[in-house]
């Protein structure tokens, strides 16, 4: 069950001028204040603003659960969030830096200065090019391009995505143009959820991906639904195991 420590407020965001300006802190490797208990900000009217509406509660994150109950307490401690919002990268930059920064830190960085590195810090507390990479837009989008409220159970394509040892699925599915397209997204997980071939799992995935790729380009992909990606998925599995000759 997911514990909230406050009573729904309207959610802070920081500017982007000053998103700019700790960026280019870390780009010329000041990286400092990534070490310390707390992310000293300079928190004004400038720099940090309400967004009007957008009502969110806290939630506790614990960097020793998995990623899937983080992800979902996330998502439902930022109700009010829109996939609009959810796409401003000065947004989730609060977030790491202000009210997830040790969970942030606990979670991917384990080894404190050790293994911290200005990439590594652009990576997890900013996008570096990929809202898939930010420690915690990762956690929101794959709950939300994943969620199916008219399954028994909402939240069983998130437990796929989110599994343990399937980073690779995560990331071949978010740097392919099918992430955007929740039919898709939905129906290759089904396959995946039903695919427990471990031993070439990851080959596998960066096959089906790549051959949804190469079908786009021929078929208008964003006007299929859900089961056509299911048993597209099936076909694109015969081909893999034809190729390289692999028995049933």
């Amino acid at each position: 069950m997911t514990q909230f420590t406050t009573t729904e407020r309207l959610q802070k965001t920081f500017s982007s001028d000053y998103a700019s300006a700790l960026k280019q802190r870390v780009k010329d490797n000041h990286i400092d204040h990534y070490f310390e208990d707390n992310f000293e900000i300079e928190e004004n009217g400038t720099n940090v603003y309400k967004l009007q509406g957008v009502l969110t509660r806290h939630v506790v994150l614990d960097a020793e659960k998995s990623d899937f109950e983080n992800a979902i307490a996330l998502y439902e401690g930022l109700s009010g969030v829109t996939p609009l919002i959810a796409s401003e990268e000065a947004f989730w930059m609060y977030l790491t830096h202000v009210e997830y920064f040790d969970y942030v830190k606990t979670r991917w960085f384990k080894k404190g200065k050790e293994d911290t590195t200005a990439s590594t810090i652009k990576k997890r507390f900013f996008y570096n090019g990929s809202a898939m990479d930010n420690a915690l837009s990762r956690l929101w989008w794959s709950v939300y391009l994943t969620k199916d409220d008219d399954l028994e159970d909402p939240y069983i394509y998130t437990k796929v995505i989110l599994k343990e040892g399937n980073s690779d699925l995560l990331q071949n599915l978010s740097k392919s143009r099918l992430y955007r397209l929740r039919d898709a997204v939905h129906g290759i997980l089904k396959f995946f959820s039903e695919y427990d071939e471990r031993k070439d799992f990851s080959a596998v995935n960066r096959h089906i991906v790549q051959y949804f790729n190469r079908y786009s380009g021929v078929k208008q992909l964003v006007y299929m639904n859900e089961s056509f990606f299911y048993a597209t998925a099936i076909q694109a599995l015969a081909f893999y195991k034809a190729k390289h000759k692999i028995n049933d």
